[in-house]
């Protein structure tokens, strides 16, 4: 077991965490995403093409992973590509979220269409990409 562990943490896998998704009020998270961009307030450089890969905007409980892409896998296990544009922030929101299983939030068109298809709660399974994966580098870095 713990030489599983440790050939993990040097391959750069994780484990998936299971939690609930919440969702944005609309037009909010575009706002983030917009002031990130302007002011290139970003942790991580997202991916030069995240666009065609997805539409979907991601806010995470770590504030490290702002700038790369996530996979989230819905209950019918189909596969959801996101950029994580946003993180939980103050103390308030975090402990909302820990203590309601929130795993992330979603921009509101794709919280909308989720809910649409899957209702609530939303129970999702979230990927993190190692570094190979993300093709990005640490933010200021080439």
């Amino acid at each position: 077991m713990y030489l599983f562990i440790v050939l993990s943490l040097a391959l750069g896998l994780t484990t998936p965490e299971t939690g609930y998704v919440s969702g944005y009020a609309e037009g909010v998270f575009e706002s983030v995403y917009q002031l990130r961009t302007e002011k290139d307030w970003w942790r991580n450089q997202p991916p030069r093409n995240w666009q065609y890969e997805t539409s979907v905007l991601w806010a995470d409980r770590d504030c490290d992973t702002v700038g790369t892409m996530v996979d989230l896998t819905m209950p019918d296990g189909m596969v959801v590509p996101a950029l994580v544009a946003d993180c939980m922030g103050d103390g308030e929101t975090a402990d909302w979220m820990l203590r309601n299983n929130i795993i992330g939030e979603v921009d509101y068109r794709t919280w909308k269409r989720m809910v649409e298809r899957y209702g609530t709660p939303l129970l999702v399974e979230l990927g993190r990409r190692n570094d190979e994966e993300q093709g990005i580098l640490p933010h200021g870095k080439q």
